[in-house]
């Protein structure tokens, strides 16, 4: 019998909400999660302890260039679905609270992030309309 998968959970602050973990425990049965809060500087960082904890998955609440960069090293990641919830009601997983504004999250699944395309545009600056010409 293999042993159980060890899912590290990276953040700044986020702990995961029961129904992630109800939702981690059914992916990958027994396995045990690992969470670091920690706001790291560099994806090196973040590589670094992954491979120190030994960990086969990583959950990431992290910036998307972050992410990026980690799956550019082929490091795939679970992407955490989250829905916003407006309004009274209480059917809410997660209450994220930043520079006096609270936002409510409902949790929708997980899926697997293996590459993430960002794709630019130069923005060409517009004519002033009150420039006389």
């Amino acid at each position: 019998m293999s042993n159980p998968k060890r899912v590290i959970w990276f953040s700044a602050d986020t702990e995961p909400a029961p129904a992630q973990v109800r939702e981690l425990r059914r992916l990958y049965p027994r396995c045990e999660i690992i969470t670091v809060l920690d706001r790291f500087n560099s994806v090196d960082g973040i590589i670094d302890k992954y491979n120190e904890l030994e960990g086969d998955e990583i959950v990431a609440v992290l910036p998307l260039t972050m992410i990026r960069a980690i799956t550019q090293r082929g490091y795939p990641i679970i992407w955490t679905m989250m829905e916003q919830v407006y309004g009274p009601h209480e059917d809410w997983d997660i209450v994220s609270e930043k520079h006096g504004r609270v936002k409510k999250y409902r949790f929708d699944g997980f899926l697997k992030l293996r590459k993430v395309r960002m794709v630019f545009e130069k923005i060409d600056p517009e004519p002033d309309p009150y420039d006389a010409e």
